[in-house]
């Protein structure tokens, strides 16, 4: 049915529920609609909109953050809606009064409501179309890389409804002004103040009176959903506030039929609705009702925990007191919230084995006074932002589980952890009767803490060892006695500093079967001397006091020792690297510092195979080094950590150079080779009987490098604002648990969202790096072949003078020392020519390469810019050939036969 025919009818108005009522209903968005799309403004208002979607998701922050997926877009996505809304609904009322149109729309056979709903419906379409024209850029990401789908759809459906919500607080703006300009206006300050109410309601009303709401505000809540997060109180908000706002159009639009005192009931009507809404999300907020849509399912209890929740002792509960401040920076609201849905989870899981308690908690309040004298737990200081100025924040994020006399205190959630894994090692923790004994070997480097004689001072313990206190029975053991018996795994750090009796204790407790997670190094930058090629160092007497003079006994054959065990290990040799998944950084990370990714494009950066390094995502490696088999029969070596493609080794000392006092110091670049032989093992598990006889197999893990697990990591782990989350402690943890036999956590500690890097932009930018090595191979050739020839000169003059049967031997001495005076000049002065060249060569060549990742990024960003308006306007000339061609068939024949239109 059109509007004409309606309108020519003549009859009542149908109620909703009659069909001729929904033909109405119809027939008013098909107009609508149809005129917006007739339109060529509508095609410009949508082609800038997708444009600028493309400008904000294929921004600088895209490629530094190198993830595909939608963040960045998400980030703007409801200010866009802010300018894009009104423009869509600022002619839906405002065009009709210009026109005159208005009065014969308002004497159809049809209810206001009809009106409104067809009114509505309209922009829901022409909205819903234009989120559709951004399509190709969703099309690039996953050119790009490899997004999760699920999460798109996710955030996709939060673009949608958000947008769904707005679309009636525009249509008041157009309601209240004839004007076009004026309604867009109006429109744009009703979605502005939807968009910034949880700024707005936090400026007028106390922060403790309604923090608890702020949380389920529309922006909110659209936050959950771009997080992969779709609960249900989402979905009653999001009607509600479209139920709302339709209502206040269908009084604005009845205010013609008012009568006196009518306006202010109707108003508290509308108020009382939106209030309504707000209401029933905060309960379905509380009452749970939230749908994961990751491919991951982060946001969903784990099979490990549900397992340990099961397994609990109903005679034995667990209680959880979580301090929770209030008031908490933006990028720490999403773990206050997972804490409380998570802890929620828990109690209702458990069958109430685990009793749960909230207690909000504020800096000198009672609750903060009590947190820190029964647990330790205290505030932590954090810098974040409000309304954008910084501003100093006292954080809570604590947790004490208790069972019985059996206590863990977890003092702070960061932003980085796994909130999950984390509250439940703390229950199994407490719940436990009997830990597990891990013994960590005393070596050089003392992971338990101790007294440095030389620097006379206190070494507190690592953090990796009071990490492991949280799950084990931890013991020191003495490499000079006997080991214990009843050790689950033995944490040996350092070993190659064990002389030669010690060493041949520790191996032959390897060879007996007992399992042992060995980490050593060629360089270790967290214990500098200690490494594989230094000599061992007195470590029990200060040289201030006449301990100069102790000289320690000298080390093992630890290489020996690893060869028996199947491992070979050059020594020397420390991998570099130039694969970098962060563009951001790479400037200032040397090479020597390798990260192991997922999408390295090595061979195999983690071994799928072993659950001690399936499933990770990325680890970084500080000056490591290589291990390779040794060939050794009925042992079964593997690797579990491996370099990218472009990769190779050079000798340790290349990274060391002399300072201004002639110690030593790293060398950010060092001379790199290409070498035919690419994905370096660091780290290998080694399985197996040296004889058939043996009763019980090796079972040992060793890792070239130590570092991996120094207390710098724990710092990154829990840090505020690192852009980086490695799996470095959890490969170190599960290596531990795997070889123990506890399994509980091994899966549950990989559990975090899959990362997703721009693929295809890491193997273009693959390209440069390799020729880059190549210019910087060709200079530092080109400079030592120009050193050889200076050095040659000057070795060449003093032969002639010594072979000279014509000087005695004073001249001779005399003649070579001025010759070598003289030449020494040239030589350096030729030396600081080669090596300045040399430099200039190194960073020309490193300027192309950035200049062809820039190129690369800019083609990328210019692609999205460009195909983002090709449906918008291949829609837009299809219609406007349609009208055209509608038009022609209206004309008259005769006149179309002289060519006149």
């Amino acid at each position: 049915m059109s509007i004409s025919s309606a309108a020519a009818a003549g009859a009542s108005a149908p109620s909703l529920g009659q069909p001729q009522g929904w033909s109405i209903v119809r027939a008013i968005a098909k107009r609508d609609a149809r005129s917006w799309f007739g339109n060529p403004a509508g095609y410009v208002f949508v082609t800038i909109f997708v444009v600028l979607c493309a400008l904000f998701l294929f921004s600088d922050a895209f490629f530094q953050n190198n993830a595909a997926s939608l963040d960045s877009l998400n980030a703007v996505f409801p200010m866009l809606l802010v300018v894009l809304i009104p423009a869509i609904t600022m002619s839906i009322w405002a065009a009709e009064r210009a026109s005159g149109t208005e009065e014969l729309l308002l004497t159809l056979p049809a209810s206001d409501l009809h009106i409104v709903l067809g009114k509505y419906l309209a922009a829901a379409a022409i909205y819903t179309t234009t989120l559709a024209f951004t399509v190709p850029q969703v099309a690039l990401l996953w050119l790009l890389g490899n997004p999760d789908g699920f999460l798109v759809v996710s955030n996709y459906l939060g673009y949608w409804l958000l947008g769904l919500a707005l679309i009636g607080a525009g249509m008041i703006g157009s309601q209240l002004s004839a004007n076009l300009t004026v309604s867009f206006i109006l429109g744009a300050v009703l979605c502005g103040g939807v968009v910034y109410a949880e700024q707005l309601f936090g400026l007028i009303f106390p922060a403790d009176l309604i923090r608890a709401w702020l949380l389920n505000f529309p922006v909110a809540l659209f936050g959950e959903m771009s997080r992969g997060l779709v609960s249900i109180s989402a979905l009653v908000l999001y009607g509600g506030m479209i139920a709302a706002f339709l209502y206040f159009n269908l009084l604005l639009l009845s205010r013609r039929h008012w009568r006196g005192g009518e306006p202010v009931h109707l108003s508290l009507r509308f108020v009382a609705l939106g209030a309504a809404a707000l209401g029933a999300t905060f309960l379905m907020s509380n009452l749970g009702g939230k749908i994961d849509a990751t491919s991951e399912g982060i946001h969903s209890l784990s099979e490990q925990t549900l397992a340990i929740l099961d397994g609990l002792d109903p005679e034995r509960p667990v209680n959880v007191e979580a301090f929770l401040s209030p008031e908490v920076p933006n990028e720490f609201v999403a773990v206050r919230r997972d804490v409380e849905n998570l802890l929620r989870r828990y109690e209702s899981k458990s069958g109430g084995k685990v009793r749960v308690r909230l207690v909000e908690c504020e800096r000198y309040s009672e609750e903060a006074r009590s947190a820190e004298q029964k647990y330790g737990i205290q505030a932590a200081e954090i810098y974040g932002d409000e309304g954008g100025a910084p501003k100093q924040f006292w954080v809570y994020l604590g947790l004490a589980v208790t069972c019985g006399a059996e206590e863990n205190v977890i003092p702070f959630l960061s932003n980085r952890l796994s909130v999950e894994y984390e509250i439940t090692r703390s229950i199994r923790s407490v719940a436990q009767t009997k830990r597990r004994k891990l013994g960590v070997l005393k070596t050089d480097l003392d992971l338990m803490g101790g007294f440095d004689m030389q620097a006379m001072r206190s070494l507190p313990p690592w953090q990796i060892v009071r990490d492991l206190k949280l799950q084990y029975e931890v013991i020191q053991v003495d490499p000079e006695k006997d080991y214990p018996a009843d050790l689950d795994v033995l944490l040996a750090p350092l070993a190659n500093t064990l002389p030669q009796a010690q060493l041949e204790r520790f191996g032959a407790y390897i060879k007996a079967g007992n399992p042992v997670v060995w980490l050593d190094d060629p360089l270790p930058v967290s214990s500098m001397g200690n490494g594989a090629n230094d000599q061992r160092r007195s470590k029990n007497q200060n040289p201030m006091f006449g301990g100069g003079q102790d000289q320690p006994e000298p080390k093992g054959d630890f290489t020996g020792l690893l060869n028996e065990l199947g491992i070979r290990w050059p020594m020397t040799n420390v991998v570099w690297d130039v694969y970098n998944p962060h563009p951001q950084f790479e400037d200032r990370m040397s090479p020597a510092i390798v990260f192991v990714g997922k999408d390295s494009r090595g061979r195999m950066p983690f071994n799928g195979e072993e659950a001690i390094s399936s499933g990770l995502q990325e680890m970084a490696l500080l000056w490591a080094g290589e291990v390779e088999s040794s060939g050794v029969s009925g042992l079964q070596w593997k690797p579990l950590l491996g370099s990218s493609a472009t990769s190779g080794t050079t000798s340790f000392q290349s990274f060391q150079r002399p300072n201004m006092f002639g110690m030593p110091e790293f060398d950010p670049n060092p001379p790199i080779r290409r070498t035919i032989r690419a994905d370096r093992a660091m780290a290998c598990r080694v399985r197996g009987k040296l004889k058939p006889e043996d009763s019980k197999p090796i079972d040992l893990v060793f890792v070239a490098d130590v570092d991996m697990i120094s207390n710098e990591f724990y710092s990154l782990r829990g840090g505020q604002g690192s852009p980086f989350n490695f799996d470095n402690i959890t490969f170190a943890l599960n290596a531990i648990d795997e070889l123990a036999g506890d399994r509980s956590f091994v899966e549950l500690r990989k559990r975090r969202p899959l990362q997703r890097t721009l693929s295809t932009i890491e193997e273009r930018t693959e390209v440069s790096k390799q020729a880059w090595i190549q210019e910087k191979e060709k200079a530092e050739d080109a400079a030592k072949e120009a050193l050889d020839k200076a050095q040659a000169s000057l070795d060449a003059a003093v032969k002639k003078i010594q072979e000279s049967t014509e000087l005695d031997e004073e001249s001779k001495a005399i003649q070579i020392r001025s010759v070598q005076e003289v030449e020494q000049r040239r030589l350096d002065l030729a030396k600081a020519q080669i090596n300045d060249a040399k430099e200039r060569k190194v960073e020309e060549a490193n300027a192309k390469r950035h200049l062809e990742q820039r190129e690369i990024r800019d083609f990328y960003t210019w692609l999205g810019i460009g195909i983002s308006p090709v449906l918008s306007v291949l829609v837009g000339f299809l219609v406007f050939i349609s009208k055209r061609a509608r038009e022609r068939e209206a004309i008259p024949a005769a006149r179309l036969k002289g060519g006149v239109a």
